[in-house]
C-alpha cells in the first residue's frame, strides 16, 4: 500500500524518526496488516482501513470518537482494530469530515463520531459517540451501500431503497425540502423504482447512478458540481441528461467538484476547478461535466477524488492534478498542478508520454489527484509559485481510464497501471513534492521502494480529504460496492422444489420478499448481458424478455402457495431508446416461478407483487429505468389468469395509464419495438379479461357489460395497444383480428349500446362503442343495419310530416307512396330508369326504404325485387359496352377505365346506386378487387393491392425490388415513365419530374414501384373514383347550400339555368377538358415531370415501383373514382362505415362463397303440416346434397335472390318449406321469405325433375 498526503494526525500509517506532517511523495506502508487492505476510507484527519479479512483498523485524529476506541486518546498514531467488531465480518466503510460508518456481513449499518447534525443517524441528542452503535432505523434492512459527506449519510439497502440523514442546509439529503438536518435515516422516496448501483457524497452534495448509467445529482451547487449547467443548489434528485448515453460507471466526489468515469474508460469533471483539480488546464468551475481532454485516448480504469485533488489511473500509472500543498499530488514542490502529471514510482526513472497509455485506478485527497498509468503515478495539484517540479505536462492521448477517486480537493485516475493527479496538493495529496495545485491530470512521482509489476485489475485507488492511497489486491474480483439483489432463474429454482405443504427455507422467503416488493429490484433485473443495457431510451430498453419469461415461467411451476401469493403482487413498470433488460432471462425467471409447487410461496409471491409492486409506480418516473417493470411483468404467468384482473391486470393498466406523456411514450415505443409474439401476448392478457367478463351469469343474463374500475382501465389500455399496432398503417405488427372479440354480439346488446352511445352528449360515459377496434365483422355488419334502420326511421318522420301538411291542402295525395323510395324501372331499360330517378331524388330521399317496381309485374316488393333489381342492374352498368369498367384478363376482375365513355356523372350515379344495396342490406357480387374498398375507406394502397389486377405485372415489380445486383439498368431498361395506348395512340406518363429520362436503378427501384402503383390505382381513375365515391356518400348541391334550398316560384328560373349548367358543363367539365386536350394533342399530364427521360436504377426502383401503382391505382382513374366515390358516400357515408377495414367492407357488400350445406339443412324450419321425416322432405335433402356445387347455388339463388352467404355466415339463411297438395306444380320459391313451396311429389325421382328444372328459372316475379 502507498500512501501520501497530510498526515499531520499519523493517519496515512507512515512510520518515521519523526513527526511526519506531510508525505509529498508515494510512500510504501510498512504496516503488517497493508498488504491484506481491501478498501480505504479518509475523513479530514482520520483514515478507516478494511482488510479482506473483514477487520476494520482506525488511525488518526480522534477528538470526536470518530476512529471508534475510547476518545480519551486524541490521537490514533498507529492503526488500532476497532474492538466493536472484533468477530465480526465488515463488508464496508465510509467516512465524513468527523464520523465513520460500516456495514457488517449481514447488513446492518453502524455508525460513530461526531453527531453535531444528526450525521449518526441515531438520534442520540449528544454531541458524539466514540463506539460503534447500530442504526436502528435500519437494523431490520439489508444495507449494502454507505456514503459520507461532510456532515451528511446516505444508505442503499439490497431492495433498492435509499436513505439520507445529518445535515440538510443545502437540501443534500434529496427529500425535496431544505432544514437545517435530518436526525434519523429519511427515504428518498423520488427515487423509487430506479435500479441503483452506486451512491457517492461529496463535501455537501450527493449523486446517486442507476444500473444502466443514469446520474442523479443533489444538494449544494455553487460550482457547478452538480453539472447542471447553473449554480442552483438542489434539494431532490436531478437527472444529468448530458450523460444519459455516455455509459457512466462509476462516480468519485471531491470536496466541491465530482468526477464521472465511462465504460470505455473516458473521464468528465465538473464543480470547482480552483486548484485545477476539474484536470481541464485552468482554475476556473465547470457547470456542465467536460471530457478531460488531456486524457483523451487513454484508458483510465480508475478515478478517486480527494478533497481538492483528482487522481487518476491509467494502465500502471496514476496521474494527479489540483491543489498539491500538503504533498497529496505526491509530486515535491508542486503546491497546484493544472494538468494531469505523472507520479514516477519505483522503477520509472523519469517523466514519460502518455499517448496511449492506460490508467487502471485514481484516487483523490483534499486538494490533489493520483492516476496510475502503467508502473507511473502521475499527480496535479497547487502551484502558483512554479513549485511544480515536473519537466512538463503529459499527455494522454490513447488512455483509457478504469478507476477515479475524489478527496477534498483534488482527484485521481486509473490508466491501467498509471496513477494521475490533479487539484490541490499543498498537503501532499499530489503525490509530487512542492506542486501546491495541479490543474490537469499529472504522473504521481515515485517512492525509493521498488513499485510491484502486478496487473492494472488488481490496484486499488482511493482518496478522502487531503489523503491518497494505491494498494494491491490478490483478488481482483472483490466486489467493493454491493448491488441491489435481482430476480435470477437459479434463485427461483430453489421455490420450484418446494411442494405444497413443505416448510420453506426462511432465506429463500426474504429474498422473494425482497425482490418481488421492490420496484427497483425488479427494474434492475434481466438487463442485456455486456452493458448493452446502457443508455436506456425509447428504442432499446436494454432487458432480455427471454429470461424474464424463464423466470415467470418458473413461478407458474411452483405449487407452494405461500410462495405463489408472494410472487403474485406485482403491477407498475436508460436512455429512452434502450430500455437494457435481458428478457430471455426474464421469460427463465417467471416460468422458474410458474413450476413453484409450494402454496405458501406462491401466496408470498403474489402477494408482494400486488401490494408493493404496482402501487408503488410513479405518474412521472425519475428515469427511463424505472418504467422496465412494464416489460417484464407482464411476463408473470398469473397475467394471464383474467380472474386476477381486480388486483393484477387492472391495477397494472391503471399504472400505466396514469404515467404522464413522456414516460408513457416510452413504454410504448418499448412495445411497440418488441416481436410479434411478445405483442400479441400483452394484447391476448387484456383481452382474455373482457371475454371473461362478457362470460359471467349477469352480464349474460342482461347482455350488457359493467364498466367497473378495472374493466375501464384494461379497454383504455387495449386503445393504446391498439394504436400502437396502427403506428405504421401499412404493416401493423399484428392482424386487426387479434383484438376482435369473437361472438361479442350474443354477448352485448350493440344495438341498443350504439343508440347510447349517439344519444349521450358526455364523451367520459363507457360504451363499447367507444371500444369498436374489438367489434368483429358481424358486429360492425350489425350496427351498419342498426345505423340504417334508425337512418331510415329518421327519412320516415321526416317524410310523414310532410304528409300531415300536404293533406291537409290536398285530402286526394297518395300519402303511402311518399314513405318509401319508390323505384319503377322496365326490364329493357333498366339502366337508363333507374339512372333518370335517383338523379332526381336529394340524399333525404335516399335514406327511405327502398322498393321496386317492375313495368308490367304484379309482385309486391318484400325483398325479393328488391335483389333481382339489383342482380339485374348492376350486371348491365359493369357491362363492357359501356366502357366506364375494364375486366383484367387475367383474374377477370373489373376496375375503372381511365378512358371512358361516359362522364363523371355516370360514375357518381354508380356509386349512389352501390351504396343504395349496402343500405339496403343487399348482397350484390360485383368483382371489384380489394383496393376498391381500401380507397372507399381513405386507406393506403400499395404494391400487394395490384396482384388481384394484374398479378403479372405485380410479380415484375416485386422481381425489380428483389432484385441485388448493381446492374439494374442494364437488366430492366426502365425509366420512370409508363405508357399507355388509347386509341391506337401512345400515351407517355411520367412518374415524376423528370422520369422520361430517369432509368430505373438499385437505389430508386422502390421508388419506382410506388409510384407505379399509385399511377394505376389512384392517379389513372381518380376523376372516376372521386365520381363514384361522391355518389355513395352525398349528392353535390347545385350551388352552395342547394341542398337545403327549395325551388319555388321565384327561383324556378335560376334551377332550370344551373340544372342545364351542371348536365351540359359542370358534371362533364374534367373529361372535355381532357378529349379537347386529346383532339388539340395526344398528350397526358406526365406521373412526375420528366420521367419520359429518367431510367430505373438500382437507387430509385423503390421510387418507380411506388409511382408505377400510383398511377395504375390512383392517378390514371382519379375523376372515375372521386365521382363513383361521391356516389356511394351519398348514402352510405357515415361514422359507422369508417369502423370496416377494407376486406371487411368488401365482406359485408358482397358477401362469401363458403358454403357450409350441412348447418344450412340444420336450420330449416318446417310448415302447414311438413316435419323433418316427411319422405318429400328426406328425398328433397337427399336430391339436393347429390347436387353439384354450382345447382346448389342455383337453388340458393332461387330461394333467396343471391347466391352469395351474408358475412355472419350460413347461419343467417333460413329456408322454411311448406307443402303444397297438387304435385303437377313446380317448387316455387317466395325470395322475400326464403320460402319453399314444396310439392307433395310420389317419387324422389320426380321431385328431382321438377327441382332442377325450377332452379333455372331465376328472373322475373308474379303472385302465386
Amino acid at each position: 500500500m502507498y500512501c501520501w498526503g497530510n498526515s499531520t494526525h499519523h493517519e496515512l500509517c507512515i512510520e518515521g524518526p519523526n513527526n511526519i506532517d506531510l508525505v509529498i511523495k508515494p510512500t510504501l506502508s510498512k504496516w503488517e496488516e497493508s498488504s491484506h487492505i481491501k478498501s480505504v476510507s479518509a475523513g479530514e484527519f482520520h483514515v478507516l482501513y478494511l482488510t479482506s479479512q473483514g477487520r476494520l483498523y482506525s488511525c488518526g485524529n480522534n477528538e470526536v470518537g470518530q476512529l471508534g476506541r475510547s476518545a480519551q486518546n486524541s490521537e490514533g498514531k498507529h492503526p488500532g482494530l476497532v474492538e466493536t467488531f472484533k468477530g465480526c465480518n465488515i463488508s464496508s466503510i465510509a467516512c465524513g469530515t468527523q464520523h465513520s460508518m460500516a456495514i457488517d456481513e449481514w447488513g446492518q449499518p453502524f455508525s460513530w463520531g461526531s453527531d453535531s447534525m444528526g450525521q449518526l443517524g441515531s438520534n442520540l441528542g449528544a454531541y458524539s459517540q466514540d463506539k460503534p452503535k447500530i442504526i436502528k432505523f435500519l437494523a431490520a434492512r439489508n444495507v449494502i451501500q454507505i456514503a459520507c459527506g461532510s456532515y451528511h449519510s446516505v444508505a442503499l439497502t439490497n431492495s433498492g431503497e435509499l436513505y439520507a440523514w445529518g445535515a440538510n442546509n443545502h437540501g443534500q439529503c434529496g427529500l425535496g425540502t431544505v432544514t437545517s438536518k435530518e436526525t434519523t435515516p429519511q427515504a428518498i422516496t423520488s427515487l423509487v423504482g430506479v435500479p441503483i448501483a452506486l451512491i457517492v457524497c461529496g463535501s455537501n452534495h450527493t449523486f446517486a447512478l442507476s444500473k444502466s448509467g443514469a446520474v442523479f445529482g443533489w444538494g449544494k451547487n455553487t460550482h457547478g458540481q452538480l453539472g447542471l449547467q447553473d449554480r442552483e443548489n438542489r434539494c431532490y434528485p436531478t437527472h444529468l441528461k448530458t450523460l444519459r448515453n455516455s455509459k457512466i460507471c462509476h462516480i468519485s466526489c471531491g470536496e466541491d467538484f465530482t468526477a464521472f468515469l465511462t465504460l470505455d474508460g473516458g473521464v468528465f469533471t465538473c464543480g470547482a476547478g480552483e486548484h485545477g483539480q476539474t484536470g481541464h488546464g485552468g482554475q476556473k468551475d465547470e457547470l456542465v461535466p467536460r471530457k478531460v481532454m488531456e486524457l483523451m485516448g487513454s484508458s483510465v480504469s480508475q478515478v478517486a477524488c480527494g478533497r481538492r485533488h483528482l487522481l487518476c489511473l491509467v494502465g500502471t500509472r496514476v496521474l494527479a492534478c489540483g491543489y498539491g500543498a500538503r504533498g497529496q499530488l505526491g509530486c515535491p514542490h508542486v503546491p497546484v498542478a493544472l494538468c494531469l502529471f505523472c507520479l514516477s514510482i519505483a522503477i520509472v526513472k523519469q517523466v514519460m508520454e502518455l499517448m496511449g497509455s492506460t490508467v487502471s485506478q485514481v484516487a483523490c485527497g483534499r486538494r490533489h489527484l493520483l492516476c496510475l498509468v502503467g508502473t507511473r503515478v502521475l499527480a496535479c495539484g497547487y502551484g502558483a509559485r512554479g513549485q511544480l517540479g515536473c519537466p512538463h505536462v503529459m499527455e494522454l492521448m490513447g488512455s483509457t481510464v478504469s478507476q477515479v477517486a475524489c478527496g477534498r480537493r483534488h482527484l485521481l485516475c486509473l490508466v491501467g497501471t498509471r496513477v494521475l493527479a490533479c487539484g490541490y496538493g499543498a498537503r501532499g495529496q499530489l503525490g509530487c513534492p512542492h506542486v501546491p495545485v495541479a490543474l490537469v491530470p499529472t504522473p504521481v512521482n515515485a517512492a525509493p521502494e521498488p513499485f510491484p509489476d502486478v496487473p492494472s485489475s488488481q490496484l486499488r485507488l482511493f482518496a478522502g480529504a487531503d489523503h491518497s492511497f494505491l494498494i494491491t489486491t490478490a483478488d481482483p474480483a472483490v466486489e467493493l460496492h454491493k448491488q441491489i439483489v435481482t430476480l435470477t432463474v437459479p434463485r427461483l429454482a430453489a421455490a420450484e422444489v418446494f411442494k405444497d405443504d413443505d416448510v420453506v427455507n426462511q432465506d429463500l422467503l426474504a429474498y422473494l420478499e425482497t425482490v418481488l416488493g421492490s420496484i427497483s429490484c425488479l427494474n434492475g433485473s434481466f438487463l442485456l448481458a455486456d452493458n448493452a443495457h446502457y443508455g436506456c431510451n425509447t428504442k432499446v430498453p436494454g432487458v432480455n424478455l427471454k429470461r424474464a419469461a424463464e423466470a415467470f415461467e418458473t413461478i407458474s411451476r411452483c405449487d407452494n402457495q405461500s410462495v405463489k401469493e408472494l410472487f403474485d403482487n406485482a403491477h407498475y413498470g436508460c436512455n429512452t431508446k434502450v430500455p437494457g433488460v435481458n428478457l430471455k432471462r426474464a421469460a427463465e425467471a417467471f416460468e422458474t416461478i410458474s413450476r413453484c409447487d409450494n402454496q405458501s410461496v406462491k401466496e408470498l409471491i403474489f402477494s408482494h407483487l400486488t401490494e408493493n409492486i404496482i402501487k408503488k409506480v410513479k405518474v412521472s418516473p425519475p428515469d427511463a429505468e424505472a418504467l422496465r417493470i412494464f416489460l417484464t411483468l407482464p411476463l408473470y404467468h398469473e397475467m394471464r389468469n383474467p380472474r386476477r384482473h381486480p388486483e393484477l391486470q387492472g391495477p397494472f393498466a391503471e399504472a400505466f395509464n396514469r404515467l404522464s406523456t413522456y414516460p408513457q411514450r416510452i413504454v410504448t415505443l418499448w412495445w411497440q419495438a418488441q416481436a410479434t409474439d411478445y405483442f400479441e401476448m400483452l394484447v391476448d392478457i387484456f383481452k382474455s379479461v373482457i371475454v371473461y367478463e362478457l362470460m359471467q351469469p349477469s352480464v349474460r343474463a342482461n347482455k350488457k357489460l359493467y364498466f367497473n374500475h378495472s374493466i375501464i382501465q384494461i379497454l383504455n389500455t387495449l386503445t393504446q395497444l391498439n394504436k400502437i399496432n396502427f403506428t405504421n398503417p401499412k404493416k401493423p405488427k399484428i392482424p386487426a383480428e387479434c383484438f376482435y372479440i369473437e361472438d361479442l354480439s350474443s354477448h352485448v346488446d350493440l344495438a341498443t349500446d350504439y343508440i347510447n352511445w349517439l344519444s349521450d352528449q358526455d364523451s367520459r360515459h363507457p360504451h363499447m362503442c367507444n371500444y369498436a377496434f374489438l367489434f368483429d365483422v358481424q358486429c360492425k355488419s350489425l350496427l351498419l343495419k342498426v345505423d340504417q334502420q334508425l337512418q331510415m326511421q329518421m327519412a320516415i318522420n321526416r317524410a310523414a310530416t310532410q304528409i300531415i301538411t300536404r293533406l291537409v291542402f290536398d285530402p286526394s295525395y297518395e300519402y303511402h307512396r311518399d314513405q318509401f323510395l319508390n323505384l319503377t324501372v322496365s326490364r329493357n331499360h333498366i339502366v337508363r330508369d333507374t339512372v333518370a330517378q335517383i338523379s332526381s331524388h336529394d340524399s333525404s330521399q335516399l335514406k327511405k326504404p327502398l322498393r321496386v317496381e317492375f313495368v308490367n309485374e304484379e309482385a309486391e316488393d318484400a325483398g325479393g325485387v328488391r335483389k333481382e333489381f339489383f342482380l339485374l342492374l348492376l350486371k348491365e352498368i359493369f357491362d363492357p359496352v359501356y366502357g366506364m369498367f375494364q375486366q383484367s384478363d387475367e383474374t377477370h376482375m373489373i376496375w375503372f377505365s381511365n378512358n371512358p365513355f361516359e362522364d363523371d356523372v355516370m360514375y357518381y350515379l354508380i356509386g349512389a346506386i352501390y351504396g343504395l344495396a349496402i343500405y339496403n342490406s343487399i348482397i350484390i357480387y360485383v368483382p371489384f378487387p380489394l383496393v376498391l374498398y381500401k380507397k372507399l375507406l381513405g386507406e393506403s394502397v400499395m404494391l400487394d393491392d395490384l396482384t388481384d389486377l394484374y398479378p403479372t405485372l405485380a410479380n415484375s415489380l416485386k422481381s425489380l425490388l428483389d432484385y441485388t445486383e448493381d446492374d439494374v439498368e442494364e437488366v430492366f431498361s426502365l425509366c420512370f415513365a409508363v405508357n399507355t395506348v388509347v386509341f391506337d395512340q401512345i400515351q407517355v406518363h411520367p412518374l415524376k419530374e423528370g422520369g422520361e429520362a430517369l432509368p430505373v436503378t438499385h437505389e430508386n427501384k422502390e421508388e419506382y414501384v410506388e409510384l407505379y402503383v399509385d399511377f394505376l390505382l389512384n392517379k389513372s381513375v381518380e376523376n372516376q373514383f372521386k365520381a363514384f365515391n361522391q355518389g355513395f356518400q352525398k349528392v353535390p348541391p347545385l350551388n352552395s347550400g342547394g341542398e337545403a334550398l327549395p325551388v319555388t316560384r321565384e327561383n324556378k328560373r335560376q334551377y332550370v339555368e344551373l340544372y342545364v349548367d351542371f348536365l351540359l358543363n359542370k358534371s362533364v367539365e374534367n373529361h372535355f377538358k381532357a378529349f379537347n386536350q386529346g383532339f388539340q394533342k395526344i398528350q397526358v399530364p406526365p406521373l412526375n415531370s420528366g420521367g419520359e427521360a429518367l431510367p430505373v436504377t438500382r437507387e430509385n426502383k423503390q421510387q418507380y415501383v411506388e409511382l408505377y401503382v400510383d398511377l395504375l391505382l390512383n392517378k390514371s382513374v382519379e375523376n372515375q373514382f372521386k365521382a363513383f366515390n361521391q356516389g356511394f358516400q351519398k348514402v352510405c357515408g357515415g361514422r359507422i362505415i369508417k369502423l370496416f377495414r377494407s376486406h371487411e367492407l368488401m365482406s359485408a357488400v358482397i358477401g362469401h362463397a363458403q358454403y357450409d350445406w350441412e348447418q344450412f339443412e340444420a336450420r330449416a324450419e318446417y310448415k302447414a303440416g311438413y316435419s323433418s321425416t316427411d319422405p318429400q322432405v328426406r328425398w328433397f335433402w337427399e336430391v339436393f346434397h347429390e347436387l353439384p356445387l354450382e345447382d346448389k347455388k342455383k337453388f340458393l339463388l332461387f330461394l333467396t335472390g343471391s347466391d352469395r352467404v351474408p358475412i355472419q355466415g350460413m347461419k343467417e339463411i333460413k329456408i322454411r318449406i311448406q307443402p303444397v297438395a297438387d304435385d303437377r306444380y313446380f317448387p316455387v320459391a317466395h325470395t322475400c321469405f326464403n320460402l319453399l313451396d314444396l310439392p307433395r311429389y310420389k317419387t324422389k325421382e320426380r321431385l328431382k325433375y321438377y327441382l332442377l328444372q325450377a332452379i333455372q328459372q331465376t328472373q322475373g316475379f308474379s303472385l302465386v
